[in-house]
């Protein structure tokens, strides 16, 4: 679990869609009580500490350095999202001397970037520009930041996807990694909601070029994966989250009182931290059908869980997202692709069992390639049709032991001598050596 530390929920920033908007940014700072708070939850759950906000670097600069020390001194690393425009040389400096791992909120290039920032559109340009420049700096620094973008209007349309398409492959190949978050919304005052529709194309068309590159890292898709495959729940949204014990984070406010994740805004109020988890909005869920606000019979309930209950249709907690429509296709686009490159896969909603408790530490052992392993199918396919083993397969004897043929030291196709490969030191076909092999016994 995420401890998150906001001294302020005040920000340069005016951002159109800012879903803390409705939170005062005059709150009390008392630094001996927000330390000792730090301190108490750390001890009891050894999370990872992130400063945040509001903008967290709105804090003079001793006070920066005096949560930074704390945090390094309790987890040895530092975490903190901003939207980049107040860091300087010495704030860069603090970041490289705490191992600091930086987040960065940018909607895109410009002027897709254009709904955050504060003053006008000349303002907000130049504000983008200084947190681009930022980023060349943190990288000179050491620090490769990783971004968030809120998916908004101003994304949608065949151009606007291209262009932000252009502009994410080019922070890839920075090694920036990052999150595509879909705006947030007490009341949509801004016009900046897209259909479900529109945004559906734009996170699949994002899914194709992020899921084509093994190096590309985003989410949610790279999460989205996993939890098709039985492994872990990947982002805190898929979770079964209480608004009022959020298990994927507890917030820590300036005065060093608890609250509970501040995305529960949607319903108009910032709960203070109940002492106990409930999942009486997972039980209600399961059991309610979606055209009442349920996700009875959904395919996709084992990995969605009825997403962020901040996002809840109508600010009802007790409902499923209002993103639902969205989550639910891009679910379905990555299942496709995974099915279509390997047909024999088995998905963890192929399973009716529910193994929320399982994931949820990621202690799951998957079955997702069990038609591909030896020690289960009698023919191993990706593809073809596979026989279940009926046999048991143990391992019994050495790689050479008694009975099995010598194998020969097959060429890898990488070099005419039988050089390591780096990642070990043998490549199991050496003569007389090399793991064991397994044999079937009756």
């Amino acid at each position: 679990m995420g401890i998150l530390v906001k001294p302020t929920y005040g920000c340069n920033y005016q951002c159109d869609y800012c879903y803390e908007s409705g939170l005062p940014t005059q709150e009390l700072l008392d630094m001996v009580m927000l330390k000792q708070a730090i301190k108490d939850a750390y001890a009891q759950d050894r999370g990872d500490l992130v400063f945040h906000g509001g903008e967290f670097l709105l804090l003079s600069k001793a006070q920066i350095r005096e949560l930074f020390q704390l945090a390094f001194d309790l987890k040895g690393s530092i975490n903190i999202q901003t939207n980049g425009s107040l860091l300087d040389d010495e704030i860069i400096q603090m970041m490289v001397e705490y191992k600091a791992s930086v987040g960065l909120s940018l909607d895109g290039p410009w002027p897709l970037n254009a709904s955050r920032g504060c003053g006008g559109i000349d303002a907000r340009k130049t504000q983008y520009e200084q947190v681009m420049l930022n980023i060349d700096k943190l990288i000179v620094a050491g620090i490769c930041p990783g971004v968030i973008t809120v998916v908004h209007n101003r994304h949608m349309g065949a151009e606007n996807i291209g262009v932000y398409k252009t502009w994410m492959i080019g922070l890839c190949e920075r090694g920036i990694q990052g999150s595509h978050n879909l705006i947030q919304r007490p009341s949509d005052t801004s016009g900046l909601v897209p259909t479900s529709a529109d945004t559906l194309e734009w996170y699949k068309s994002m899914a194709d070029v992020i899921l084509g590159n093994a190096r590309y890292q985003w989410q949610p898709y790279r999460n989205i994966v996993d939890a098709l495959l039985g492994l872990g729940l990947g982002v805190c949204s898929f979770s079964r989250c209480d608004i009022y014990h959020a298990s994927a984070a507890i917030e820590i406010k300036g005065d060093g009182s608890v609250t509970s994740c501040s995305r529960s805004l949607s319903s108009g109020k910032l709960h203070l931290r109940a002492a106990e988890y409930s999942k009486v909005r997972a039980e209600i869920l399961a059991q309610i059908p979606r055209e009442h606000g349920g996700c009875h019979g959904c395919r996709y309930w084992k990995i969605c869980n009825g997403l962020c209950p901040g996002t809840a249709l109508d600010g009802d907690w007790r409902n499923r997202s209002e993103q639902c429509d969205v989550y639910y296709g891009l679910y379905a686009h990555i299942e496709n692709r995974l099915r279509g490159l390997m047909p024999n896969i088995k998905l963890c909603i192929d399973d009716p069992i529910d193994d929320f408790a399982e994931r949820a530490c990621n202690r799951q052992q998957t079955t997702a390639f069990d038609a591909m392993l030896f020690s289960v199918t009698e023919s191993p396919s990706s593809f073809r049709c596979t026989t279940p083993r009926v046999t048991p397969f143990v391992i019994t004897t050495p790689f050479m032991g008694a009975g099995l043929p010598a194998p020969t030291n097959t060429p890898h196709g990488d070099t005419v001598v039988n050089t390591p490969h780096g990642d070990h030191t043998d490549h199991t076909d050496y003569r007389g050596g090399g793991p064991t092999r397994a044999t079937i016994k009756p």
